[in-house]
């Protein structure tokens, strides 16, 4: 994302002026200040050029340094590096400025200077041997770090700094505040602050407390950010930008860049217009972020309570202008963790934006009239593209947050699958959950889920709804049979499950090979400490081959799913294409590549033999698919589940949709497996051993394929069928698809 990390570079350090712009021979050196140098020689005058040498920061203060030289091609000694005068630009945190030059050459040369400069030069002076240094002097320049371009009136009566005027910036425009004790909040006034209010130092001072904050936004041209500013004080500032592909970015500089969100792709901008609005809003450290009015993200920010100065800020590189910008107090203040609460109404308008705008089969989306559906989610199921779509799907926001970033979701933590004889039986269990706790365990069958038997929950089609509500505490009771045929009753209340990504990690010495076996559940934010650790001691111990089980893991972040690919991959396939995500036809400027990259405990192997059943999907399909170009890759199970597409989700209020929105292809541009990416040796998941034993159907497959680079017989999926009866499905629909477990 080279374009995004240079956009926030830019718009990041956005004190620093534009420089070096010429001007009827003269020269833009930064906050509004233009010179012009004229040589004059017995022969005639000649133009000199401009060079800039450097920009400091100085408690406020602005310095900019420099020389005039002469063009070799106008002057038989005119070099580059051979100055004629040296330039010096002080710019005080007040507005005054001091440009000093100085003289270093023979001839007279014959200085300019003008602050907004329209055609007329405001100062001019001669510098000679004789008279070396000349100084002009500007009290009124504008610091856009400190100052006010553009200044209307308060209203007193609204609490409102309000300018209607449309303009235009270089760089940042900062409103700052003026206190008055008349009201609590403090006001917004026009001009600078004035010197004989005892304000503290300029850049540590509480200008303002909670507050409003919007603007309207005109993209013109070229590719940049550009968007709203908070600074506390220099070192110290956030900023919400955007971009003109749909991109939007919150991020904190506090003496050093702090982690906030990251370049995120949006439906709420007007798709091919130039306008948007955004806006935030202040309580506290709590940040509330909207674009065209619906929030996108809410950030709670330490030690950004109070500050200096709000406004606009915009990078070189595009010209945009801003409108309407408007300061105002907290008309309803409402907690940081209280996300706002969508009507029907509100919800079925943005699911039906959303599924007609980014969603990847959107030409398929059937018109309906909104105001004959009361449940989102039925609107949702209307719109879908069923002949493919499967898995797109709505959540509350908390449940969504909660698995993804902290690898959590309520619940009791197993997870099931029909055996060969089509007996309902746990596949897993997660560490230290109630059902690990009440000992599930790996291999119980499953006969009966609060007073209903499988065959009642099949018959009647209950399993959205067996389990009850996803709330801690809700009670649940499961007839377990054990492996040893005891029949047992658990009783258990759904809490808070952690989600432990890898269920197993070995090394297997068979034939002096070290076989690195990694059972991989899940692609989800936490899942990367647990592969570095489990790739650090593959790498200690010096694998030279690896077992990766993925038979049940369902997808999740394509970022994990890259790192885990290029710690198999290492040096062999760094740089290389892993993935390219594929928008639908207006969305074409959303299209990103992914590359390998070669992490601290990469293994660096040329083959990997990967365990999958009908559970390995999204994700897992894309380890597979962008390692084959590079790597051996084997296939050792059943086919796959078929899902070479993946979402990205936006949160509205506080619900979730995550619909799918691209299909992902590889290097060699291949994709498109929606019936699954078939195995190259056929094996069994055989329930009834734990993951560890080498006896295991798909592992006792995969090691003997190791060790003899061949299926084990009759099992070549080139040639023969896996022999066996015909096997249900547990057929999990949405989120619930997501996590795979209960």
């Amino acid at each position: 994302m080279s374009k995004k990390v240079m956009g926030l570079i830019i718009s990041m350090f956005l004190c620093l002026p534009l420089a070096g712009a010429a001007q009827d021979g003269g020269t833009s050196i930064g906050f509004d200040i233009w010179t012009k140098a004229v040589l004059k020689t017995p022969l005639g005058d000649i133009l000199l050029h401009w060079k800039e040498v450097g920009q400091d920061t100085f408690s406020g203060d602005e310095v900019i340094s420099g020389y005039f030289y002469a063009d070799p091609n106008d002057f038989a000694y005119g070099n580059l590096y051979n100055p004629e005068v040296f330039v010096k630009v002080y710019i005080d945190s007040n507005g005054w400025a001091n440009i000093a030059f100085n003289h270093v050459t023979v001839d007279p040369v014959a200085v300019y200077s003008a602050y907004q400069y329209a055609g007329t030069p405001h100062q001019s002076s001669v510098v000679s041997l004789e008279n070396r240094l000349e100084e002009h002097q500007y009290n009124v320049v504008t610091n856009p770090l400190n100052n006010i371009y553009v200044t209307e009136s308060f209203d007193y009566n609204r609490n409102v700094f309000y300018t209607s005027d449309r303009f235009s910036i270089s760089k940042q425009l900062l409103f700052k505040g003026q206190d008055n004790n008349q009201i609590y909040w403090n006001l917004w006034n026009g001009g600078t602050n004035p010197s004989e209010i005892n304000y503290p130092m300029e850049w540590n001072s509480d200008y303002f407390d909670n507050f409003n904050v919007s603007v309207d936004t005109f993209h013109q041209q070229g590719e940049g950010s550009y968007g709203l500013i908070i600074c506390i004080n220099r070192d110290k500032f956030i900023n919400f930008m955007i971009d003109n592909t749909g991109y939007y970015i919150v991020s904190q500089y506090d003496n050093g860049y702090q982690p906030g969100i990251n370049w995120t792709r949006s439906v709420l901008f007007n798709k091919n217009q130039p306008e948007n609005k955004l806006s935030f809003e202040k309580e506290g450290d709590c940040f509330r972020f909207y674009i065209n009015d619906t929030e996108v993200e809410r950030l709670v920010l330490d030690g950004f309570s109070s500050g200096g100065g709000v406004g606009v800020a915009a990078s070189d590189s595009c010209s945009v202008s801003f409108d309407n910008f408007k300061i105002s107090s907290p008309l309803n203040p409402s907690p940081a963790t209280d996300f706002p609460e969508y009507s029907v109404k509100e919800q079925n308008e943005f699911i039906y934006k959303v599924m007609t705008a980014s969603y990847f089969w959107y030409d398929q989306v059937p018109a309906v009239d909104l105001d004959l559906y009361t449940s989102p989610q039925t609107l949702l199921d209307d719109l879908m593209y069923n002949q493919i779509d499967r898995w797109s799907y709505m959540i509350s926001r908390e449940e969504y947050e909660s698995y993804f970033e902290d690898g959590t979701y309520i619940g009791i933590g197993y997870g099931s699958k029909y055996d060969l004889n089509n007996d309902l039986r746990v596949k897993y269990v997660f560490k230290d959950s109630p059902a690990d706790l009440a000992g599930m365990q790996r291999g119980d069958q499953i006969l009966e889920i609060n007073g209903k038997t499988i065959e009642q929950i099949n018959g009647d089609d209950l399993w959205d709804t067996i389990m009850g509500a996803d709330q801690e505490g809700i009670e649940m009771h499961l007839k377990l049979k054990k492996s040893d045929g005891q029949i047992k009753t658990l009783q258990m209340q759904k809490s808070v499950v952690t989600i432990n990504t890898v269920m197993h990690h070995a090394v297997i010495e068979i034939d002096q090979k070290k076989i690195g076996h990694l059972v991989f559940n899940k692609f989800l934010a936490p899942s990367q400490d647990e592969l570095d650790t489990v790739f650090a001691d593959f790498k200690n111990k010096g694998i030279n081959e690896l077992i990766l089980d993925l038979r049940y893991n369902g997808g999740g972040r394509l970022s994990i799913a890259n790192h885990l690919s290029s710690l198999i991959g290492g040096r062999y396939i760094k740089d290389k294409v892993f993935s390219k995500n594929i928008h639908n036809q207006n969305y074409q400027d959303w299209n990103y590549t992914y590359n390998f990259k070669e992490p601290d405990n990469a293994v660096s192997l040329e083959r990997v033999v990967i365990i999958t059943t009908s559970s390995t999907a999204s994700a897992s399909e894309t380890v597979i698919n962008g390692l084959k170009p590079f790597v051996d890759v084997i296939l050792i199970g059943t086919a796959t589940t078929g899902k070479p597409c993946g979402m990205y989700g936006y949160n509205f209020g506080d619900q979730h949709i995550s619909p799918i929105e691209f299909e992902v292809v590889n290097a060699l541009e291949q994709g498109g497996y929606y019936q699954g990416i078939q195995p190259d040796c056929l094996a069994s998941d055989d329930l009834s051993k734990p993951f560890s034993d080498q006896d295991e159907a798909s592992l006792r497959a995969a090691l003997h394929y190791l060790t003899t680079a061949a299926c084990l017989p009759d099992t070549d999926a080139s040639t023969f069928k896996l022999r066996k009866k015909s096997q249900k499905e547990l057929k999990l629909k949405g989120f619930r698809a997501e996590i795979d477990a209960f």
